[in-house]
């Protein structure tokens, strides 16, 4: 596993097929800006559940595309929202917003790689 992707469980689980990991990061890249939004509109509001859901929601897609370190960030602000303890969360976010650009340039070189592998 690299620091990034656990590329090994991301290959078995999409049984490398450069299509479906091209499809699910296109739904990544579209939903998880608005994604973090959510969450970060939620802090603003001190609104501890529905932080608590929208960080579900991305992790739920980090976790499908075995991006562990950052679904561990996004089960932290899960955690505190679902705890209604928001001070840390802004600087939670923000690691987990740092996060983020390392798993979209992961996930397109993983793809070009599978794509070249298959023409």
């Amino acid at each position: 596993m690299d620091d990034v992707l656990d590329r090994p469980a991301l290959l078995e689980r999409i049984e490398s097929d450069a299509d479906l990991l091209g499809t699910l990061v296109e739904l990544y890249e579209m939903d998880s800006p608005s994604m973090v939004a959510e969450m970060r509109s939620r802090i603003a509001s001190h609104d501890g559940e529905g932080l608590s859901h929208a960080a579900h929601k991305l992790k739920g897609s980090l976790l499908t595309l075995s991006a562990v370190e950052a679904a561990d960030n996004a089960l932290m602000l899960e955690r505190m929202g679902r705890e209604n303890r928001l001070d840390g969360a802004e600087a939670a976010l923000a690691a987990l917003e740092a996060a983020l650009p390392r798993v979209s340039e992961a996930l397109a070189q993983l793809h070009a790689q599978l794509r070249a592998t298959r023409d």
